[in-house]
């Protein structure tokens, strides 16, 4: 089940869906890779609306700020193989 973004305000916590390491951006226009975020990684959602482009403000629990996709997050930490992330990358 992905996030339903209409359903979270910000300060949700969402996490990195499974099958996926995901790109955290530095814009909200796909540009400045911030780092890879690897599946599981939860999230805190720190803005209400995506944007036009499919992305949403988030940060990490370490404090880092950017965007990522909101069709690769997920409401509830994904169980998954950890043999098998290193393969699974999405920009």
């Amino acid at each position: 089940m992905f996030v339903s973004m209409a359903a979270n305000a910000s300060n949700d916590i969402v996490y990195v869906a499974d099958d996926y390491n995901l790109t955290l951006w530095g814009t909200s226009n796909y540009t400045g890779k911030v780092k890879s975020l690897p599946t599981g990684t939860p999230l805190t959602i720190i803005a209400e609306h995506p944007t036009s482009n499919g992305l949403i403000k988030v940060k990490t629990i370490e404090g880092t700020e950017g965007f990522v996709k909101t069709k690769y997050i997920k409401n509830e930490a994904p169980e998954h193989d950890r043999d098998d992330i290193a393969a699974k990358n999405i920009a």
